[in-house]
């Protein structure tokens, strides 16, 4: 009997060693996915913030090129503004001198006018005046 239980206990102590090894082999295999997990945990939060700088980068790089922009229009609607108002004044100044021309040159056709009938009666004077001249010299 006692041989017996010697043999159980040897028989135990050989299914407790296995099962403590087979503890151990799948505690080794379970660290080694703790650690796999924990590299690629880690992989991906560098990744992470790689990519959040990269987009604060980029962020910042468009508010500043945004304010620029802003600014340059800022500015064309200012210039376009003065050049509106350059085109309004000069299209004033071309009426204006439109109507000073269109009365001058009217002037000028009444003096023309002026001319064509005077013309005749200048004719007829000049005529006049050399006949009194021939008269007083004879």
């Amino acid at each position: 009997m006692f041989q017996l239980l010697e043999q159980e206990k040897y028989i135990l102590r050989r299914k407790l060693d296995a099962a403590i090894a087979d503890y151990d082999i799948r505690v080794s295999e379970l660290q080694a996915d703790i650690n796999d997990l924990q590299t690629m945990l880690d992989d991906q939060q560098k990744h992470a913030r790689a990519s959040d700088k990269e987009k604060t980068a980029q962020i910042s790089e468009l508010s500043e090129q945004n304010h620029k922009l802003s600014f340059e229009l800022a500015e064309m609607a200012s210039r376009e503004e003065k050049l509106t108002m350059q085109i309004q004044s000069l299209k004033d100044q071309y009426s204006i001198r439109k109507c000073v021309l269109s009365d001058q040159v009217n002037h000028l056709e009444n003096l023309r006018d002026e001319v064509r009938l005077l013309a005749p009666s200048r004719f007829r004077h000049i005529t006049l005046i050399r006949s009194y001249r021939l008269h007083v010299l004879f």
